[in-house]
């Protein structure tokens, strides 16, 4: 894990992004194919989440891309923490992709009304990106939950405050 995040942060200038694609498939096969998480490769995800160096470079949302793959393989304790570090952090993400894909994890992957708050908490200090991820997140909630009207107020009472800010 310290190779593939030193070569990250190495990966500069032109052809950066493709090296950082090349990471992310290079984690996947280590890391990802088995069947439960390492606590290094968690280690790293964490760090990825709240590492600015990190997370803000182009490219790096194939990481998460390939850990929403693999979400059924953490554990309850490891997604709440997961969440904690992304609450701590999200107002600094400021790549577009890599915020449409955290929170496509986030509305995909938690309990409905864990996401509907987790969302509900971040909008009050975003960046444009984040607002953009944000209503991604609660689009894809909507679509799963069209029948139940109590989340669709709660998405409702949120999207109408994002779009105030």
């Amino acid at each position: 894990m310290k190779n593939i995040r030193q070569s990250i942060c190495e990966a500069v200038g032109k052809g950066s992004r493709k090296t950082i694609l090349n990471l992310a498939a290079e984690f996947e096969m280590a890391e990802l194919m088995s069947s439960d998480i390492s606590d290094e490769a968690f280690e790293f995800i964490l760090d990825l989440l709240s590492s600015e160096e990190l997370f803000n470079r182009p490219g790096m949302s194939a990481f998460l891309v390939n850990i929403s793959f693999d979400m059924n393989k953490f554990s309850l304790t490891q997604k709440a923490q997961m969440l904690s570090v992304v609450q701590l952090n999200y107002s600094r993400y400021s790549d577009l992709e890599f915020c449409w894909v955290l929170c496509d994890i986030v509305a995909r992957n938690y309990e409905r009304s864990v996401a509907l708050k987790a969302f509900g908490d971040l909008v009050n200090d975003v960046t444009s990106e984040g607002r953009k991820g944000i209503a991604l997140g609660l689009d894809a909630i909507a679509k799963q939950s069209k029948r139940d009207s109590n989340t669709m107020n709660e998405i409702e009472k949120i999207s109408r405050y994002l779009s105030q800010r």
